[in-house]
């Protein structure tokens, strides 16, 4: 089975949500191609309102183009949105609750990789400091990771360890404004974390301003 972290091809992530099936890689897209006849670890993010716990693997068979049963890896609330570590076995999850403080807090959580089983063991978790953390991107240099929250409509900084353990946020930015379709653009909505290759602009999409933000780390 084919696990590969760093310069290659990357583990497969997926969110589960409403039915539909979003498939992404968690590399740059450059160095992101299946090879026929080989098969994936696959990472699935979800929804747990209903019957979902968590964060679930599964195999991906590209000769035969199935998936395997997913099985349950860690127990998470709502996480919707999965990211890799550019050079560790690292997986980060969003927690995408919709306050700012206290136990229903937009949070996101690092988690080791068993390169063995697909495991996950958490490290910890930080509070964003935004409601309804989205999306989230580490930068290609390893040294931080971001959130998106579509909630509250800002962005989160949390700087990682030499070790990939998140550190508490160091920045939060709030979007302003809104646009003219008042039933989804009542005000800010963060939707996306995007890094430029060399990692030194950060691409942030807002669904409820109409704009896309460049910030320089």
């Amino acid at each position: 089975m084919r696990i590969l972290i760093g310069n290659s091809v990357g583990i497969l992530l997926m969110t589960l949500s409403a039915g539909t099936v979003f498939l992404s890689a968690g590399l740059p897209r450059q160095e992101c191609r299946a090879e026929e006849n080989a098969v994936y670890r696959v990472y699935l993010g979800t929804y747990t309102q209903g019957v979902s716990r968590g964060i679930y693997t599964c195999e991906m068979d590209t000769a035969r183009g199935t998936l395997s049963a997913p099985k349950l890896v860690a127990e998470a609330r709502n996480p919707s949105f999965l990211a890799l570590h550019p050079t560790l076995p690292r997986l980060y999850a969003v927690s995408e609750l919709w306050q700012t403080d206290g136990p229903d807090r937009g949070a996101v959580s690092a988690f080791a990789i068993d390169d063995a089983s697909g495991g996950l063991r958490e490290l910890n978790q930080e509070a964003v400091g935004g409601a309804g953390p989205c999306h989230l991107a580490a930068s290609p240099s390893g040294r931080f990771l971001v959130t998106a929250n579509y909630g509250s409509g800002s962005v989160s900084v949390l700087p990682l360890d030499d070790e990939g353990r998140l550190r508490p946020r160091s920045c939060v930015v709030q979007h302003e404004g809104s646009g003219p379709n008042q039933s989804r653009q009542e005000g800010p909505h963060a939707h996306q974390t995007l890094f430029s290759p060399g990692g030194e602009i950060l691409l942030v999409p807002d669904l409820g301003i109409d704009q896309i933000l460049l910030y320089r780390l």
